[in-house]
């Protein structure tokens, strides 16, 4: 690292962590429906934001990165916008809500005591707050998440996130 350089050395690509189906959920009560059978869990918080989620009718796969937000040259706190730059340098993109959501019903595997957030656009709740989905397993339940994720919010290091490879059809 350079004296003075807000940036840490950084790998030059990331491996794809697995690949999704997107599309499978066309409403949120199939989506509901679904995580129920699997006896997931919905913490109020997410549950405030996911009827807000558009779910696309576009099926297909979705490559997903898993990346320690250090990893991505950041070297101090940063925001939801200084993470996002960081990450496009990479090939990185936001996820879609309705495939962050889908990624904790097609997590089966992971392990207990680990979470992680979703890089996506943030959807305001009906307590004015902005959140993105986390993936969480705790005491061997898989829970869907949500947290706060101001413009001005600044993360702390140690962060595990979730981005795409392919640009969210979102993108403006």
């Amino acid at each position: 690292m350079n004296q003075g350089s807000d940036e840490i050395e950084t790998p030059k690509s990331f491996p794809t962590w697995r690949t999704v189906r997107r599309g499978v959920y066309k409403t949120l009560d199939a989506y509901l429906a679904d995580m129920k059978a699997k006896g997931y869990g919905i913490s109020e918080y997410a549950a405030e934001i996911l009827p807000l989620v558009v779910w696309s009718r576009e099926e297909g796969e979705e490559e997903l990165v898993m990346v320690l937000d250090q990893n991505l040259g950041i070297a101090d706190s940063y925001t939801p916008d200084k993470l996002f730059a960081a990450a496009a340098r990479f090939g990185l993109y936001r996820l879609d809500a309705d495939v962050a959501a889908g990624l904790r019903e097609q997590y089966d595997d992971q392990p207990v005591g680990e979470w992680c957030l979703a890089a996506m656009d943030q959807i305001g709740s009906c307590f004015r707050s902005l959140r993105v989905f986390e993936i969480a397993r705790f005491d061997a339940r898989a829970l869907l998440d949500a947290h706060n994720a101001f413009p001005e919010v600044r993360f702390g290091f140690g962060i595990v996130w979730i981005f795409s490879r392919r640009k969210p059809t979102s993108a403006t």
